[in-house]
């Protein structure tokens, strides 16, 4: 395992994807691919479309964090801290906020993507977010904007898209996780490891 940051904000980001990483890994391993890819209700999301759900958004932050680290000007160090609507933004996708957020449909599920696959891709995923994320320890984190891939009209510092993507990771690992609980999930016999 590589050495974590010596910046506390990036080393807590760090910290939060891998412990979505390992559940992932664990839920892959338990799992079978009918029980990942099984649905409370038809409208609710299974255990593998979230994980869809989190690569996909993932994926569409990339080019923006990439285009952020390899553009020319200061890359000096600054402290981060989180704007007033990155405040308010981010707190919408935290783990104990109430309020039910619909997907914008190009972070939504690709039904192609179902059981293992869904997980590994998402697994690959998270491996390039921690290399970006690594890559911006010498970098701005509070000063430059970024637009979003919805509108460029939402616009985030690149801390905050790090601190949004690990915020938002945790929530939807609680709904893979409710999924995972649920009594109605039909019991099969357990992969091993």
């Amino acid at each position: 395992m590589e050495q974590k940051s010596d910046r506390p904000e990036i080393a807590k980001w760090l910290s939060q994807i891998e412990g979505v990483r390992a559940e992932a890994k664990r839920m892959r391993a338990e799992r079978t691919p009918d029980e990942l890819s099984w649905k409370p209700s038809p409208s609710s999301w299974s255990v593998s479309e979230v994980f869809d759900h989190l690569r996909s958004t993932n994926e569409q932050y990339f080019p923006k964090i990439e285009a952020s680290l390899s553009a020319k000007g200061r890359t000096e160090r600054d402290s981060y801290a989180r704007t007033w609507f990155g405040r308010w933004f981010i707190g919408l996708v935290e783990p104990d906020s109430t309020r039910k957020l619909k997907a914008p449909s190009k972070f939504t599920p690709e039904h192609a993507t179902l059981g293992v696959d869904a997980i590994d891709t998402f697994i690959a995923t998270q491996s390039k977010l921690e290399e970006f994320m690594r890559a911006a320890e010498n970098v701005e984190l509070g000063r430059k904007k970024i637009g979003s891939p919805i509108t460029p009209l939402i616009r985030f510092t690149l801390g905050e898209i790090f601190d949004l993507l690990a915020t938002h990771q945790r929530r939807h690992l609680e709904q893979a996780q409710r999924v995972e609980q649920s009594a109605q999930m039909p019991e099969e016999p357990r992969r091993t490891p």
